[in-house]
């Protein structure tokens, strides 16, 4: 047998189907087969154990008993023509027309007449191909075809050269090019003009139609072309605007033109076991919260580390206000130690393992009861923003001592940290906006009396999120979650834990006791006779006082050289300056608690303190005079205890200081129960000591804190906080 012509139209055997043949195009073909259009490479095809050209003979080939269709053919632009119906249905119409005017026939075929043909005004014996195309023009007014002569001879003659596709109407089958006809320097000049408004104020199009005009009267003077119509410049610039966020908000647009120009790669596939690389970020949550403490409402950041393998929330803080270096540093300890369930979580919520990491883990934290099903690991690098909690000396020397890399994100590209970004929508709409007292993501998507609804105690918010990370964000399928060489698996965050385990093995290097005091900002001092000096503020204890005389530290010089030299190093925690940390030769450390304090011993931030500085500036007073700061400080603690406000300023102060100096506290128990220091005193954060009158709560808004989405509900009494809630699905079920 000779060599089959493999061409548009053949009919070929391949994969134990009769296919026909629609276009090529490079190293690709395109095939009809049962109906559907398929698409594969040339190789693949005639490669094929079962590839076979068929012709006219080959009736009954494989399972086609089918009759052959019509021919499929494709257009200049590479598109099968079956995919414009419209303008083959029209050309399908028009071929007995212009057969008949032919031949004389409407089959085309004299062998094969119709019933009458050929008509009298056809008969191609006794009329002439310009005797029929009139008679045609005459027969065809008043119907979908009317045209004049002209118009039948330019579809005879691309009938007798191209066939039926000679008569497809092209216009319907032409690509879209609207910037064709456009002057390269008129587009040139609108996409230097977008690019520029993406990071400014939003403008109409008339404006940047303006602008469009300045920039080529500047490039190009006397030769700058001039503009097109009104219309054709709109709609240019909407083709232009694609995918560059005009439609958003001035922020999202900025974050679209940062976007990167090449594609999104997976960036979860860089890392290969659980733990490599762990993304840090923080935003403001939608949801009203009251502090425990203080009783007002807060503004509340969360700040979370979110594992890059598994998609996992390694920890979480939730912060009023803004988070600071402290917050963040105290964040990877977090991450670090294995999470308790809290009470009243789902059973669902426990981790769901025996064996590892459980018995390993937990049993290094013996104070840990029941662990939540939220994984444990140790990072190896961090990646962050240029956010200043993140780039502060104190949480950079935190990375130090746990011997963790720290990557930075590029400035205003929030797709380098995309799945973080993603984790802040699903937040918020799995979770907030089943809440009562949320309030959106800004003041243009708030409703009315928003205020109105339920409101969280901000530890109730820390325990609601908590919850549902562990019972349904770790183990619900996420599409985004892919493993290497397992791409097509419907994987959870816990899932892909397990497999990071068990192709990884698990590590696991239990941090010091005294962790929480390593971690927190350190300065250098020396000590004096009368303590240590620190911010003004003068400290003492006992661990300053040694019992063998060569272990003595007042008026000593410390073993440490370099920039330190003699000095002795002293831990603190901004939010509670009540007391700091000291830490002797031997390793052991030691709380030293502020001189001035007259007895109750209030915790104060650094809020606080800075604001008794300021008191004593206003009322002549000198900061090196301790014992005029130390009567300021006390006078103002004690008086923002009792809620006597001078100025709408402390107020403000009042709500800030005493949420950090609350957070502060639970670091500090959690602290002195590992390593064996006074744990503090017991503040009023417990839901049995809150106040039945919901009267005495004082109500501040996100204006107090400098933002501005305001909205003043001051005096408006605190209403009943809602019920449990479930998840089912990320769908929420609230109990009556």
């Amino acid at each position: 047998m000779g060599k089959e012509k493999f061409e548009i139209g053949s009919r070929f055997l391949f994969d134990g189907e009769v296919c026909e043949l629609v276009g090529m195009q490079g190293a690709t073909l395109r095939f009809r087969s049962g109906g559907a259009l398929s698409v594969a490479k040339t190789s693949e095809v005639i490669e094929a154990a079962d590839f076979r050209v068929l012709h006219s003979d080959d009736e009954g080939e494989g399972d086609e008993a089918e009759s052959r269709g019509p021919l499929q053919l494709v257009l200049e632009n590479g598109t099968a023509l079956a995919d414009y119906e419209e303008a083959w249905a029209e050309a399908q119409a028009w071929e007995p027309h212009i057969n008949e005017m032919i031949t004389g026939y409407r089959s085309g075929d004299p062998a094969q007449p119709a019933k009458g043909e050929p008509r009298q005004d056809y008969d191609p014996a006794s009329t002439s191909l310009n005797d029929r195309v009139t008679q045609k023009v005459a027969d065809l007014e008043g119907t979908p075809f009317a045209c004049k002569e002209r118009q039948l001879r330019r579809k005879i003659a691309a009938y007798r050269s191209d066939g039926l596709t000679g008569l497809v109407d092209r216009r319907k089958t032409k690509l879209a090019r609207p910037l064709m006809k456009v002057d390269a320097k008129i587009l040139t000049a609108a996409v230097a003009v977008l690019d520029k408004l993406a990071r400014k104020t939003k403008v109409s199009k008339a404006e940047k139609c303006r602008q469009i005009k300045q920039y080529l009267d500047k490039e190009y003077g006397e030769k700058a072309p001039a503009l097109p119509s009104e219309s054709t410049m709109n709609r240019l610039l909407e083709v232009l605007s694609a995918g560059r966020g005009f439609h958003l908000s001035a922020k999202q647009m900025r974050s679209v033109a940062n976007q990167p120009v090449t594609p999104y790669r997976n960036f979860s596939r860089l890392a290969r076991r659980p733990g490599e690389y762990v993304l840090l970020d923080s935003t403001p949550l939608d949801v009203f919260a009251i502090d425990p403490v203080s009783y007002n409402w807060v503004r509340v950041t969360l700040t979370i580390a979110i594992d890059l393998f598994t998609r996992s929330i390694l920890a979480w803080r939730l912060t009023a206000s803004d988070p600071k270096g402290v917050d963040a540093a105290l964040l990877l300890a977090d991450v670090i130690k294995p999470k308790e369930m809290g009470s009243g979580w789902s059973s669902t919520a426990q981790w769901r393992y025996h064996g590892v990491p459980e018995n390993v883990v937990v049993a290094i934290w013996p104070n840990v009861g029941a662990p939540a099903g939220i994984p444990v690991t140790v990072p190896e690098t961090v990646v962050i923003d240029h956010g200043k909690v993140f780039v502060s000396q104190t949480f950079t020397d935190a990375c130090r001592r746990l011997g963790i890399n720290v990557q930075l994100a590029r400035p205003y590209t929030p797709t380098d940290k995309a799945v973080v970004e993603r984790f802040f929508k699903t937040i918020r709409l799995s979770l907030l906006e089943k809440l009562a007292g949320y309030k959106g993501p800004d003041v243009w998507s708030r409703g009315k009396d928003v205020q109105a609804g339920a409101f969280w105690f901000l530890n109730e918010l820390d325990e609601i999120i908590g919850e549902w990370l562990a019972t349904f964000y770790q183990v619900r399928h996420h599409d985004g979650l892919e493993i290497a060489g397992a791409e097509r698996l419907n994987l959870s965050p816990n899932d892909a834990y397990d497999i990071g385990l068990a192709t990884c093995g698990f590590l696991y290097v239990p941090p010091s006791p005294t962790l929480y005091y390593e971690l927190l900002p350190v300065v250098y001092r020396t000590i004096q006779d009368y303590g240590v000096q620190l911010f003004n503020l003068r400290y003492d204890g006992e661990g300053l006082d040694g019992i063998d005389p060569k272990d003595r530290y007042r008026n000593a010089k410390s073993p440490h050289k370099g920039a330190h030299r003699g000095l002795w190093r002293i831990s603190y925690d901004p939010r509670d300056l009540s007391k700091v940390y000291f830490q002797r030769r031997d390793g052991s450390w030691h709380v030293l608690r502020w001189a001035g304090d007259v007895g109750f011993e209030q915790p104060f931030a650094d809020i606080h303190l800075g604001r008794a500085k300021q008191l004593v500036i206003e009322r002549g007073g000198s900061l090196r005079n301790h014992d005029d700061l130390a009567r300021v400080l006390n006078e103002l603690v004690g008086r923002l205890k009792a809620r006597e406000y001078d100025n709408e300023e402390e107020r403000r102060l009042t709500v800030k200081a005493l949420a950090r100096t609350a957070a502060a506290r639970r670091d500090q128990e959690e602290a002195a129960s590992l390593s064996g220091l006074p744990a503090p005193l017991r503040l009023l954060d417990d839901p049995e000591d809150y106040p039945e009158d919901a009267d005495e709560f004082d109500l501040v808004d996100d204006e107090d804190f400098g933002g501005a989405e305001a909205d003043p509900f001051d005096d408006i009494p605190l209403l009943a906080v809602a019920g449990d809630v479930a998840y089912t699905d990320g769908y929420e079920e609230t109990a009556e």
